[in-house]
């Protein structure tokens, strides 16, 4: 869970260097979403060292969601994204 959290970070970095030129990356947004996938990560990974069964593979995923979720990491725009996707209203 530690390396997939650090592989996470680490990408993100590197994408958003490789994106900066095209886009606008500056104001709270950015750090809080970058904030917000670190602690949910964080946390995922506590949750795996305290109890490291198979289920986590399942588990995992959702309490990540949900902490990105709950710590401001998906705005409203992320869930229109979404919601198109999935093709839901």
């Amino acid at each position: 869970a530690w390396v997939s959290s650090f592989c996470e970070v680490a990408l993100l970095v590197f994408c958003l260097g490789l994106t900066r030129r095209r886009f606008d990356f500056t104001g709270y947004g950015l750090y809080r979403g970058v904030a917000a996938a670190l602690a949910a990560s964080t946390l995922m990974g506590l949750g795996i060292h305290q109890d490291p069964r198979l289920y986590w593979l399942a588990l995992g995923p959702v309490v990540y969601g949900a902490g990105l979720f709950l710590l401001g990491g998906i705005d409203r725009n992320d869930l229109n994204s979404l919601g198109s996707a999935l093709k839901l209203r």
